[in-house]
Order: C-alpha cells, then sequence, then structure tokens
C-alpha cells in the first residue's frame, strides 16, 4: 500500500464530558470521505494521541477502519517515547486494522540518527504494519532519507519548512507519489 493524495490529519472528537464521542467520529469520518480524502490519519498529534487511553485509542482505530470500509488507508498514530511501546501499540493498531502506522521520532528522547534508524527499523521489521515516517524537525530531525535502508518509505513532515526538495526523491518515484512535497533532507 502506498498512500498517496490528500490524508487528512482528524481531530478526535470529545463530548462535553471528556468521553470520546464516536457518533461524532462517524460523521466526522463520512464527511471526510464525501470531501474525496484518499486516506484519514487516526491518534496522531492532531487527534490527540498522547492523551488518549488505551481503550479510546483502540475504539477510534476499529470505528475508523469499520467506518471507510476499505474506501481508503487508514494511517494510525502509533509512535510512542519508547520502541518497545511503539512496536506495541503498532501491533494494537494492525490487530484494529489499520493499514499503516504513521510513527513520529520518538519524542523528548531525542536519539541520534542511528538510533532513529534501529528505532523505525525495529518498528517496522516487528510491528505488523507498513511504517510511514513522521517527520516533527524541530523535535528530531529525521535527516537519514538519503541513506534510508527502505527506498519506498513514504515520509510525512509536520513542518512548513520540509518544503524544499529532497535530492533521494527523485532517485525513487515510488516514494515521490507516497510524499510529495513531504520529503526533507
Amino acid at each position: 500500500m502506498h498512500p498517496t493524495g490528500l490524508i487528512t490529519a482528524l481531530a478526535t472528537p470529545f463530548d462535553e464530558a471528556g468521553a470520546l464521542d464516536l457518533d461524532a467520529w462517524r460523521r466526522l469520518l463520512q464527511w471526510q470521505l464525501s470531501a474525496g480524502v484518499e486516506g484519514v490519519v487516526v491518534a496522531g498529534s492532531t487527534g490527540e494521541a498522547s492523551m488518549l487511553e488505551d481503550v479510546e485509542y483502540d475504539a477510534l482505530v476499529r470505528e475508523a477502519v469499520e467506518t471507510v470500509d476499505g474506501r481508503v488507508p487508514v494511517l494510525a498514530g502509533t509512535g510512542l517515547s519508547g520502541t518497545a511501546r511503539t512496536i506495541a501499540l503498532t501491533r494494537r493498531a494492525a490487530a484494529a486494522g489499520a493499514d499503516v502506522a504513521l510513527v513520529v521520532a520518538p519524542p523528548y528522547v531525542r536519539p541520534t540518527q542511528a538510533g532513529l534508524l534501529a528505532h523505525y527499523r525495529a518498528v517496522a521489521e516487528q510491528g505488523g504494519l507498513p511504517v510511514m515516517l513522521y517527520n516533527v524537525l524541530k523535535a528530531v530531525p529525521v535527516a537519514t532519507c538519503c541513506r534510508r535502508p527502505w527506498p519506498d518509505w513514504p515520509r510525512t513532515s509536520a513542518s512548513s519548512a520540509s518544503r524544499k526538495r529532497c535530492p533521494c526523491r527523485s532517485a525513487s518515484p515510488r516514494w515521490s507519489r507516497c510524499a510529495p512535497r513531504a520529503s526533507t533532507c
């Protein structure tokens, strides 16, 4: 699977009491589908992933998978500060039916580039889902794109400063289809 096009990072709806609002979640997903999105991100940083309880996370992913019913890919945010916890959350996302794991560089830990590569490699090999790298430049820059071990790994970025063209994009047409305008070096 190679997600392309408009992929929306969705906010997570809560009711006035602070409980997860699954009816509003389903309406939001249906609205996104009717608007023509080509993928949805569940429980990314926009979706308050760090604040979700396990049962809320699982419900969001399951409901998204059920609601989109294969019409678009479901990307589940699974990046956490530790590799073992990221792998565990990626496995949970896979069990709930997600298509892709959206994995941010470990926040707060600030690994070396070698550590970052080891982290992503472990998640890709043990998580049970294809991995899309999520690059938050101000947190931990992912500078290994030109030396990445898997040339078809897509990557997205949360920074407007990421508009510069990565020299490796022209070397891999699959990369440029996966993450147009988002690759950085």
